[in-house]
């Protein structure tokens, strides 16, 4: 059986406090801001967009990579 690395896209609605004299300054103010001021408000959505198939590198009980051939040693006969 494959492992594999499932990705998926989250819509979160973040929120801010900023005083302002328009909504148009309110943004200005928030885009501006610092990230530390913006606080989780609520999950919107999430969807699933795709699975790649994971590829972890294997490893014998020395720590070799047994994909990279020139890490074993070879036998002349």
């Amino acid at each position: 059986m494959k492992t594999y690395i499932v990705y998926a896209e989250r819509t979160t609605l973040e929120k801010t406090e900023v005083e302002a004299n328009s909504p148009e300054e309110a943004q200005k103010i928030a885009f501006e801001s610092e990230e530390a001021y913006w606080e989780s408000d609520e999950d919107i959505d999430w969807q699933i967009t795709n699975a790649v198939e994971a590829n972890y590198e294997k490893y014998d009980g020395f720590g070799v990579n047994l994909k990279n051939t020139f890490n074993t040693e070879t036998i002349k006969g």
